[in-house]
C-alpha cells in the first residue's frame, strides 16, 4: 500500500475549492496564453493537506504509524473545528504543481506533521527533509503562476487520515484506511 497521512477537506470546503479552481481555469483560458492551457486539474475528491508522506509500509510500520496517530489525534483535539486560511496562490516549479498555500501554519498543524515525521523516520521510512508547506494541489503540469486577486479561502479541519494512493484506469484516487477526529463537538 502506497500510504500517506493528511488533513481531511469536507465536502463543503472541496465544494468552494471546485468552484475557485474551475474559476481560474476559465479564466486563464480566457487569456489565449498556451503557458496557462494544459493544467491538469486534481479531481475535487483528491483534495487534502498533506501531512506526511509514506509510500509502501510493512504492517507492522503500519500498525505502529495508527498507534502514533492515536496518540497525536488526542493532543491535538481542540473543542470546535480549526479553521485555516489559504492566502495565496504558488506554483512548485520542478513538479508543476499550482496549489493554494497558508503563509501562517497552525502550530497544532506543524506540531502534528512533524510528530508523524518523527515517526515515521523511526520506523525507517524515507522523509523528505525540506521544510513541511501546507498546501492544497488544485492542477498539476502548470508551467507558470497565474496571477490572481488576494486570496482569503477559509477552511474548517474536523480531521486527519491515513490515505491510500490506488492508481486507477481514470487515475488516482485516495481513500481513507483510518480517520481521527480533531473536533469534539461534530
Amino acid at each position: 500500500m502506497r500510504l500517506f497521512f493528511a488533513i481531511d477537506i469536507t465536502e463543503q470546503d472541496k465544494d468552494q475549492l471546485a468552484i475557485w479552481q474551475e474559476k481560474l481555469s476559465h479564466e486563464n483560458e480566457d487569456q489565449k496564453n498556451d503557458s496557462h492551457k494544459n493544467y491538469a486539474l486534481v479531481d475535487k475528491n483528491n483534495f487534502h493537506i498533506t501531512l506526511s508522506f509514506l509510500g509502501q509500509v510493512t504492517d507492522e510500520q503500519y500498525h505502529q504509524l495508527i498507534d502514533k496517530a492515536d496518540q497525536l489525534a488526542a493532543q491535538v483535539r481542540h473543542t470546535n473545528s480549526q479553521i485555516i486560511e489559504l492566502d495565496h496562490l504558488g506554483l512548485f516549479k520542478k513538479p508543476k504543481v499550482l496549489y493554494l498555500g497558508l503563509a501562517q501554519t497552525p502550530n497544532w498543524l506543524a506540531m502534528l506533521a512533524e510528530q508523524l515525521k518523527q515517526k515515521a523516520l523511526s520506523l525507517d521510512i524515507f522523509q523528505e527533509a525540506r521544510h513541511y508547506r501546507p498546501h492544497i494541489t488544485l492542477a498539476r503540469k502548470a508551467k507558470v503562476l497565474p496571477e490572481v486577486a488576494p486570496l482569503n479561502i477559509k477552511l474548517t479541519v474536523n480531521s486527519f487520515s491515513l490515505y491510500q494512493s490506488i492508481s486507477t484506469a481514470n487515475g488516482v484516487k485516495y481513500r481513507p484506511t483510518k480517520t481521527w477526529q480533531l473536533s469534539e463537538h461534530l
